[in-house]
């Protein structure tokens, strides 16, 4: 078993063992364009399984500017998600997406995980 199936085992029993109590349903809508107005408009909401944490952490943000993060977002595999796109979390809030990290790459490029830091 090479590494990268191990993680990926690992990542597949954290998810099974997490889905019970510690996942919550988020709804992700990727950003889409802007309209006329210059608004943002993002493409049809896709309700995902993740390990939502609240936090008052330091982070660098995208563009490497130090904020406060109040969210930590885990989907336990490999989640597209860009810091224009818009995350409703479970309590209905809608929270700016500060930075999006990739995880461990598996041997074909792929994430494991996706971690999200809102703010």
């Amino acid at each position: 078993m090479g590494f990268d199936a191990l993680i990926r085992n690992g990542v597949a029993l954290a998810d099974s063992l997490t889905k019970q109590g510690l996942q919550a349903t988020v709804t992700h809508a990727a950003y889409a364009s802007q309209n006329a107005y210059g608004e943002p408009t993002w493409g049809t909401p896709t309700s995902r399984r993740a390990v939502v944490s609240t936090t008052t952490e330091r982070i660098r943000d995208d563009r490497g500017v130090e904020v406060l993060a109040r969210y930590r977002i885990l989907f336990l595999g490999n989640v597209t998600v860009g810091v224009r796109d818009k995350l409703t979390l479970p309590s209905g809030e809608v929270t700016p997406i500060l930075r999006v990290d990739g995880g461990v790459l598996a041997d074909n490029g792929a994430g494991f995980v996706t971690e999200v830091f809102c703010g």
